[in-house]
């Protein structure tokens, strides 16, 4: 109980802590000179072990509540830097999206995107155009992270000097056009991210130091219903992430299954 009431106030607390990991748009390119701009908000829902090691900080924390000279063991320090790392991969939230996008030449359009943790820039070819009406397109983005303090106030104890994060994309687009009323979508998706933080807790000297690549592999569908240039439309993201990050020396595996729906609306013109 202890946990999941730490993770409603996470989702309420900043109307976003989570990273966003949805593509949220249909595979057709724009046509040169044609604007594409969405507004959304997506759900994380993170990997189990995400979820423990939360619960691990929340019984440290109750530690130095009842003395607040207390020192934490080693390996409770591990636990307690691991539900940092935790929180910087993927905490539970809703994020806000704001995607702009411009087509540049046949085939080929790009993007920027402003989250409630970071801006994304990417840009995307469109391969196939099929007569039977489907379309294939790939993407290549870019993403910097930038989370307030708000993701990291509920760890107390624990206090960040430095922090940093950095994802490439990867996703392909497979999807369809149906008439002036809507739109299908989906497909695999990779992304890469590489982060750095530092930090420090309560009666323990030095930093505690993480700085590690992670991988997450998985798939997403969609759809968008309306009529002409204006959709509303919902999608899901499931992915795997793979994350054994060495904290104070040791591998702790902090991967697991993520599942982000996100809806919102589009207008393409």
């Amino acid at each position: 109980m202890r946990t999941w009431c730490l993770l409603v106030l996470l989702s309420a607390a900043g109307l976003s802590c989570s990273t966003s990991l949805s593509t949220m748009q249909p595979a057709d390119t724009l046509k040169p000179g044609r604007f594409h701009v969405g507004v959304g908000s997506n759900l994380s829902i993170p990997a189990s072990r995400i979820v423990d090691a939360i619960d691990t900080s929340t019984t440290l924390a109750d530690k130095y509540a009842d003395d607040p000279n207390y020192s934490p063991s080693e390996q409770e320090q591990r636990d307690y830097t691991a539900s940092l790392v935790g929180l910087i991969l993927n905490a539970p939230g809703i994020n806000s999206d704001f995607m702009v996008r411009y087509g540049l030449i046949d085939k080929l359009d790009a993007g920027l995107r402003w989250t409630s943790t970071g801006v994304h820039g990417d840009a995307k070819y469109q391969f196939l155009d099929h007569a039977s009406g489907w379309q294939g397109a790939i993407s290549l983005g870019v993403s910097h992270h930038f989370f307030d303090g708000t993701v990291f106030d509920v760890l107390e104890y624990l206090h960040i000097d430095d922090f940093s994060r950095n994802d490439i994309e990867v996703p392909l687009i497979f999807g369809k056009r149906f008439g002036s009323w809507g739109y299908l979508w989906g497909g695999p998706k990779y992304v890469f991210a590489k982060y750095s933080v530092d930090a420090t807790i309560d009666n323990v000297a030095g930093l505690q130091s993480s700085d590690d690549s992670i991988h997450y592999y998985g798939a997403y569908s969609g759809f968008g219903l309306g009529y002409k240039s204006i959709y509303a439309f919902a999608e899901l993201t499931v992915m795997n992430m793979v994350a054994k990050p060495v904290i104070l020396g040791e591998k702790t595996d902090l991967g697991g299954i993520i599942v982000m729906p996100a809806f919102g609306l589009m207008a393409r013109w």
